[in-house]
């Protein structure tokens, strides 16, 4: 099984001046080393819905994710792919590639967007035996053990409403935006463990109860003091 094959390239160099590097994988890295890879680097578009990593195919190359959100899934026990988690800028895939393994989970589009891919073949040649690029990975490992472990938390809340307003606190979180874009109800439910008609429901009373403001169909508008506030309410009520 291969990875899914790449869209051309965007013209131009997008690591020399890229104002991402702070969520970066590339961007932990010395410049000297981002000078050296970043002629190899190229920039890519990708649309809603493509598979941009199967799970257990072995990629060739590494994705890093530059603007966009992507659902992280996994194969079910009946063969079917189900979202574990919904991440965004800095999500890296392919990483696992370098090594000859295939890849821990799949990668779907849960919105137009672009992303940097870099040929292993390119990074073998740098310096990726250096402390700096182990430090890089090291940190990019232990940020999606935490993604991870953070979309666990939020599939365990009982109450569906108080579920979907800990799930837009994450995808705030991964947004860096008070102001998300989600993806369609037929994934969140998916997500979420949930039907689309909860989704609309949670939404709803979440709009009631002040968390949020809708600005258009996919866009919300978090109000973070409320939505806390309802959250809490929610932890407090399951102690008792």
């Amino acid at each position: 099984m291969t990875s899914p094959a790449s869209p051309p390239p965007l013209p131009g160099s997008p690591c020399t001046d890229c104002a991402g590097h702070a969520d970066c994988v590339m961007g932990r890295l010395p410049q000297a080393m981002r000078q050296q890879w970043g002629a190899a680097l190229q920039e890519r578009r990708f649309t809603k819905g493509q598979v941009l990593a199967e799970q257990g195919a072995q990629a060739h190359s590494m994705r890093v994710i530059k603007t966009g959100s992507v659902l992280l899934q996994g194969r079910h026990w009946d063969g079917s792919y189900q979202p574990v988690a919904l991440v965004g800028r800095g999500a890296v895939t392919g990483l696992l590639g370098i090594h000859g393994q295939g890849n821990a989970l799949g990668l779907r589009a849960a919105s137009a967007g672009r992303y940097c891919e870099i040929d292993h073949q390119a990074l073998r040649a740098g310096p990726v035996r250096s402390v700096e690029w182990r430090d890089a990975m090291a940190a990019i490992v232990a940020q999606s053990y935490q993604c991870l472990a953070d979309w666990a938390q939020v599939v365990r809340v009982r109450q569906v409403t108080h579920r979907m307003g800990a799930a837009l606190l994450l995808i705030g979180k991964e947004q860096r935006s008070p102001l998300v874009r989600l993806p369609d109800h037929a994934s969140l439910a998916a997500l979420l463990g949930m039907s689309r008609e909860s989704v609309v429901r949670a939404l709803a009373s979440l709009q009631q109860q002040g968390c949020l403001k809708r600005r258009d169909a996919s866009h919300y508008e978090l109000q973070q003091p409320a939505l806390l506030q309802c959250l809490y309410r929610e932890n407090d009520g399951s102690r008792g």
